[in-house]
């Protein structure tokens, strides 16, 4: 497990464990302080063992409280697609243990299922098995909080994200050269016509325009030829989320559109190696 925090949180850890990391946070807005903690529960025949961490923190603490991990129990039938068979029984003593903690399920949006077996046939199994609960002061904190589901990219769980806020808005991306560019035959010629543009006026006016037209080309190619990395990412995403949603998906179709965006996924990642090999090349000069 790991915990990632920006610079400017007030982070505590209070403690952690093979398997839970607890931390207290201080809300900024109010200078109020919750505790989060990350959880992953055992998937062997422990796995209440793995909770008694939890209904102690739950007797000694009166804080705004979020659980969010994976939990590997199925608490309904609702949750559980394939031939695998619902554990009653086992669903009931976690039922029991969450309300005696004072939690509720925060509920999803999404596709209902964070994991499968990754089969195509009738062998296929999928089950929600990644959620989070909160208690009762969690709500009063944060009334908008709800939990995505996200789409499995490349490993067996779905990730889950927490929003505390409905508010949110992506930032322009601002232009940036990729050496894998270069790779394709126009980009040389492409460069060379917008460079060899006549610019009238001083030779630093001329070099300033000259590299705003280079930049214009580049864009205008890379739209019509190329295609943006993060707008063909974007794209591909949005398709697999939106045949995700479907209770009715087809594996194959979603593997498909998966494949596709590994590839652009491997061209932005060899745009990123460029970059970083550039900057330590700056670093060491």
């Amino acid at each position: 497990m790991a915990l990632i925090c920006k610079n400017n949180m007030k982070v505590t850890i209070k403690d952690h464990s093979h398997n839970i990391i607890n931390v207290e946070l201080l809300y900024h807005t109010t200078d109020k302080s919750y505790l989060i903690t990350a959880f992953y529960g055992s998937p062997y025949s422990k796995k209440l063992d793995s909770w008694t961490h939890l209904r102690r923190m739950a007797n000694n603490t009166t804080l705004p409280w979020l659980i969010m991990g994976y939990f590997n129990i199925v608490l309904s039938n609702e949750e559980n697609k394939g031939l695998r068979p619902f554990d009653r029984n086992e669903a009931e003593i976690f039922k029991d243990n969450l309300s005696d903690m004072g939690v509720q399920d925060m509920g999803f949006t999404g596709y209902p299922y964070t994991w499968c077996n990754q089969r195509t046939d009738n062998t296929r199994v999928e089950e929600r098995l990644d959620r989070a609960f909160c208690n009762d002061e969690w709500i009063d904190l944060f009334p908008q909080s709800n939990i995505y589901h996200l789409v499995s990219r490349g490993s067996d769980p779905s990730p889950i994200i927490l929003k505390t806020s409905h508010n949110w808005k992506d930032g322009a991306y601002p232009f940036k050269y990729f050496g894998g560019w270069m790779e394709h035959p126009d980009c040389k010629r492409i460069i060379m016509e917008a460079w060899n543009s006549n610019q009238s006026g001083s030779a630093s006016y001329s070099l300033a325009k000259n590299m705003s037209t280079v930049k214009n080309f580049l864009k205008r190619w890379n739209k019509t030829f190329f295609g943006n990395i993060k707008h063909r990412i974007s794209e591909l995403k949005k398709n697999i989320d939106k045949l995700s949603q479907n209770t009715n998906r087809c594996p194959i179709a979603i593997k498909k559109l998966e494949e596709s965006l590994q590839q652009w996924k491997d061209i932005e990642e060899d745009y990123w190696k460029t970059k970083s090999r550039n900057n330590r090349i700056n670093l060491e000069g």
